[in-house]
């Protein structure tokens, strides 16, 4: 059965069906190159940096806090995580470094593994646009991987009518938050987790890596059936359809290059590039943004030991990218310039 194509939709003719008889019909479309999601913010969860990061233990029989490990990771080597226990805790995560929610369809996405005593421990997220002076309930903003259905008990949070994520993720699950009614604000974000302290397994817990913001772009395809017995019949799909990857080519690639070093990261005023290898060879040096468009860029010829200062005054708050080339490899750092 093939398709015909009219316009912005592709049409089957199906012909006779007998009640009850099922079809399902499956396609493929490859989206264009230049349409997808913007990145905003991208923050890997590798290291505690307190510019960046704030743990907050709240009270309990002990001070848990959320820290850095290899334990359970999404990407990379490190994410956050904090464990179960055995006493009462509440224990909060704050993304402190406020990300301007860019674009008309701002979303949140971060990957997360729980394991917890299913609507008795757990943990939820909550945004502020003032700097933490409010926090705002976004429990009707997840379109993918929401809450739990049924809540947590009043107990655990002291908090009526709270939803968390409870029970087992049964591995990393990437949750997605509609942030569209605060665009062109800035926001900051935190991760609240209690456990009540009857917990029989104390072994695992609620992990946070790869906290990603962007400009959504989504193909959002509404399917209709028509017939002769009775009125069309349309649906969309869960989740806002089909979501479209932002294109950082280059961004997750592993430096080929030895000797190389860039700080401080994040970084305000000026960014430091030093070079220390054995061999002298010819470099060039760019800032871009995450789209390709070069900020600054110098070239050195003959180096084997050189820092080079890069300024910053002039470049707005967010990721970019720093290459190096030679004709020996390339090395690629993600940098955060802060305000």
């Amino acid at each position: 059965m093939m398709a015909t194509q009219n316009g912005d939709q592709l049409q089957w003719t199906i012909g006779n069906m007998a009640a009850g008889t099922e079809l399902e019909i499956t396609y493929s479309l490859a989206t264009s190159v230049v349409h997808g999601s913007d990145l905003l913010y991208y923050q890997p969860c590798e290291e505690d940096n307190i510019d960046i990061w704030l743990k907050e233990y709240v009270d309990g029989a002990n001070q848990l806090f959320f820290e850095v490990s290899d334990y359970k990771v999404n990407s990379g080597t490190n994410a956050w995580g904090i464990l179960n226990s055995d006493t009462t805790i509440r224990s909060n995560l704050y993304l402190i470094e406020p990300v301007t929610l860019n674009g008309d369809k701002p979303i949140l996405r971060f990957s997360h593994s729980f394991n917890t005593e299913y609507r008795v421990d757990g943990g939820f997220v909550q945004v502020s646009t003032d700097y933490g002076v409010n926090w705002l309930d976004v429990r009707d903003k997840l379109f993918r991987e929401p809450y739990a259905l049924g809540g947590i008990q009043y107990s655990t949070f002291s908090v009526p009518n709270t939803v968390a994520f409870t029970g087992a993720s049964d591995g990393f699950i990437d949750t997605y938050i509609d942030l569209s009614e605060y665009a062109g604000q800035d926001i900051v974000v935190r991760w609240l987790f209690a456990c009540d302290g009857n917990t029989a397994d104390v072994t695992d817990g609620w992990f946070i890596d790869d906290v990603t913001f962007m400009d959504m772009y989504n193909y959002n395809t509404e399917a209709c059936v028509s017939f002769d017995q009775g009125a069309d019949f349309c649906d969309l799909p869960g989740g806002k359809g089909t979501f479209v990857e932002h294109s950082t080519t280059g961004i997750d690639q592993e430096p080929t290059l030895e000797g190389i070093n860039v700080y401080p990261n994040p970084a305000q005023e000026q960014l430091y590039v030093n070079i220390d290898r054995a061999t002298p060879a010819d470099y060039q040096i760019t800032l871009t943004s995450l789209e390709g468009k070069a900020l600054w860029t110098q070239q050195l010829h003959g180096a084997t030991y050189q820092t080079v200062q890069i300024p910053l005054q002039q470049t707005t708050m967010g990721l970019y990218l720093i290459k190096i080339q030679s004709d020996e490899g390339v090395f690629v750092k993600k940098v955060v310039i802060k305000p």
